[in-house]
């Protein structure tokens, strides 16, 4: 399943790692959520990037413990991630997250809808690239919106957590 996707979806993500290079001249760093990852970071993303845009761009060739990648993510710009931890950890870190979500995602994908970012979310099967660039860039020319976006989304989650725990007898 994962091999007959790996392509079209990971054209879509390099289109958006295009546009946010070029459109705010910021860096890229890419890297793993899991281990088997680590590998296809250089194949199917860097290597696949126009030449224009490789030099700005970075990849981690080896995995990483929470710990650093949090610390990573607290001073970025904004994340993109096909995977679930990444942008929860950026949202707890008050930075610009976006979800690009795959039907296999379980239900902790709905989050990014539950806390009011479904502008920040994309269902892979039917976004474009140039749908994903375009938020990236939005993103990336307005950072102070989006970092309040995102405090705002860190508060959300903060309250429906209280909610829920005062709701425990």
């Amino acid at each position: 399943m994962n091999e007959e996707f790996a392509e079209k979806d990971h054209a879509k993500l390099r289109e958006g790692i295009s546009a946010w290079v070029r459109e705010t001249k910021m860096r890229v760093l890419l890297t793993p959520e899991m281990t088997y990852q680590v590998p296809l970071l250089k194949t199917l993303l860097f290597d696949k990037l126009p030449d224009d845009v490789k030099p700005h761009v970075s990849f981690l060739d080896r995995y990483w413990v929470t710990a650093e990648a949090c610390s990573v993510y607290s001073q970025a710009a904004a994340i993109v991630s096909m995977e679930q931890h990444s942008p929860i950890m950026g949202i707890a870190a008050g930075v610009p997250s976006v979800l690009i979500r795959q039907p296999t995602d379980t239900r902790k994908g709905r989050m990014w809808y539950d806390l009011k970012m479904s502008d920040w979310v994309f269902e892979i099967d039917t976004t474009t690239g140039t749908q994903i660039a375009e938020r990236l860039v939005q993103i990336g020319h307005d950072l102070n919106a989006a970092r309040e976006k995102a405090a705002a989304a860190r508060s959300l989650a903060h309250e429906l957590m209280a909610t829920m725990i005062a709701a425990i007898p």
